[in-house]
């Protein structure tokens, strides 16, 4: 998306319990959490993002904050846009749509205990513009440094330098002493894709 552009699309909630239920919407700003894949939301605060970097997203979000009904075994349709402020930083900005049964930031007093289930989508957009794409590979290494079978666990661990996101990909080429190829292990190429987020560490483990 461009800088001072408007881009509008929706989800689609499917409830597949045996009763109605109204579901709540809300955003918050993401960013990656440890080396495994995971992530963390920072809520709004009045409106603010309060992320403490340039990536945050959420608040140019646009969505229907009033509870959407869906009939047991329906689905419902939430939409939502996001519009691209001028002054915006090129590269990428990361933000979470949540969909609970419960409204988010409310506080319950007194002895009652009411639980919410949460759902998440993961929002990544590059903004047009001057932005740095780079990365490397921080370290590769194998379980053992010795093996009396043909088997073995692989370490690699991608760092993204830049300021949009990447998705690595490539090859594992296990060669015997000779040069002759005997394995071939594909990376971030088959089964969920392992986004990169910028200034962060990514691992990935591989077992031949």
């Amino acid at each position: 998306i461009g800088p001072g552009e408007t881009w509008s699309s929706s989800l689609k909630v499917v409830n597949s319990n045996p009763y109605d239920i109204s579901y709540y919407t809300s955003v918050v700003d993401f960013e990656a959490k440890g080396e495994e894949g995971q992530g963390t939301f920072i809520p709004l605060v009045g409106g603010t993002s309060t992320a403490p970097n340039s990536y945050s997203l959420a608040s140019w979000i646009s969505l229907e904050h009033e509870p959407v009904l869906v009939v047991s075994g329906k689905s419902g349709v939430i939409p939502f846009s996001v519009t691209v402020p001028e002054d915006a930083e090129p590269g990428g900005h990361y933000a979470a749509i949540l969909v609970g049964t419960q409204p988010g930031g409310v506080a319950i007093s007194g002895p009652t205990v009411k639980v919410a289930s949460y759902v998440s989508s993961l929002l990544f957009v590059r903004i047009r513009g001057t932005a740095a794409e780079s990365g490397r590979i921080r370290e590769f290494h194998t379980d053992e440094s010795f093996y009396e079978t043909a088997a073995a666990d692989f370490v690699l661990r991608f760092e993204n330098t830049g300021t949009m996101h990447l998705r690595p990909q490539g090859d594992i080429v296990i060669s015997n002493m000779w040069g002759k190829e005997r394995g071939r292990l594909v990376v971030n190429q088959n089964g969920n894709f392992g986004n990169v987020l910028p200034h962060s560490t990514r691992k990935f483990t591989f077992s031949w």
